[in-house]
């Protein structure tokens, strides 16, 4: 290293306030280790721990071992068993303990903006109160946080289902190595995607910290998955309606995607026609045909306007065995005859 260990952690103090630059051997010890069985065969201590508030402060302390030839490490909860959060060759443990805001909830586009050291499990109980939660579900959500999910691309059981963690990241703001800042995604960007040059959110994400280091990210966010009196009360709170009463078709499909593994229906209109009027509603599966009964009426309600589709009792019963039996003829191979 290219300066000792006390002019380090002083030169770091004049960058961060005192008390948040670690350099008693005691209390670094914690951060010689993390979940893998590497970091319990030999001690690797680092030389200072800093624990910033701020991208700004990230910045100024990675321009600084930019300067020095220090190494820098991240850590998010150090919940990885792939050793990523112990310094190997000592130099500056960027620990983000005190990073841990949710910036922004926004429900009516899907999306949470987050600080990097916020607890999976305590971002799941931020959400639950709206009715959503973040899908990836990796088996340390107790204790692991945002930051080294992305970092790590962290999936777990929900995987199979939703997917793991890079597809839930929108954007991310970034400390490059020589202390510059980045914003991936789009600057106060709510798009899903862009394609005005390299997907660098997906280049960072996974990348281990290697790359730069992750100080915000932007991710998306899911309803969460519920029976249909769930569904009827989620819709009554508005998580697909616009703050101008207007239901929004795209809403109704992401509503539907979400709450189920295929799409339950589609919506033909006339362009020039209000919602709620002339519509038609097209089944895949009889199993989803309650759910789009009630969307079709809490639609109709909410655009002060009748529904084209109402059906009675017998043309319901008609409807789920001329389902059924479709799809027991496209098990059987069989050809279907009305």
């Amino acid at each position: 290293m290219a300066t000792s260990t006390s002019t380090l952690a002083d030169r770091l103090r004049e960058i961060v306030p005192a008390d948040r630059v670690i350099d008693d051997p005691a209390t670094l010890l914690p951060y010689a280790y993390d979940a893998s069985f590497w970091s319990l065969r030999q001690q690797r201590l680092p030389d200072v721990v800093v624990v910033p508030r701020s991208t700004a402060e990230v910045a100024s302390v990675v321009r600084f071992a930019d300067s020095t030839a220090t190494p820098v490490v991240p850590r998010g909860a150090g919940t990885g068993q792939t050793g990523g959060a112990i310094a190997a060759r000592g130099g500056i443990v960027i620990s983000f303990a005190r990073m841990r805001e949710i910036i922004e909830i926004d429900r009516r586009n899907l999306q949470a903006v987050v600080e990097p050291g916020i607890v999976f499990a305590d971002l799941q109980d931020a959400l639950r109160p709206h009715g959503l939660f973040f899908p990836p579900d990796p088996g340390s959500g107790r204790a692991c946080t945002l930051g080294g999910m992305a970092a790590n691309n962290a999936s777990g059981p929900h995987a199979v289902r939703w997917g793991t963690t890079s597809a839930y990241v929108l954007g991310a703001e970034v400390v490059l190595a020589d202390g510059s800042v980045i914003t991936t995604g789009g600057v106060h960007s709510k798009a899903l995607k862009s394609s005005s040059g390299i997907d660098l959110t997906k280049l960072f994400v996974g990348s281990e910290g290697t790359l730069g280091i992750i100080t915000r990210l932007r991710t998306a966010i899911s309803l969460k998955h519920c029976d249909s009196t769930a569904i009827s009360g989620g819709i009554q709170l508005g998580l697909v309606r616009s703050r101008a009463g207007i239901v929004s078709e795209t809403k109704l499909l992401q509503l539907s995607s979400s709450l189920f593994p295929g799409p339950c229906f589609r919506v033909y209109r006339r362009p020039s026609r209000p919602f709620g009027r002339k519509t038609k509603w097209v089944f895949k599966d009889a199993n989803y045909f309650e759910f789009c009964h009630l969307l079709s009426g809490r639609a109709s309600s909410w655009a002060g306007t009748n529904s084209a589709w109402r059906p009675r009792q017998r043309r319901r019963q008609r409807l789920l065995l001329h389902q059924r039996g479709r799809l027991s003829c496209m098990r059987e191979g069989r050809k279907w005859k009305k």
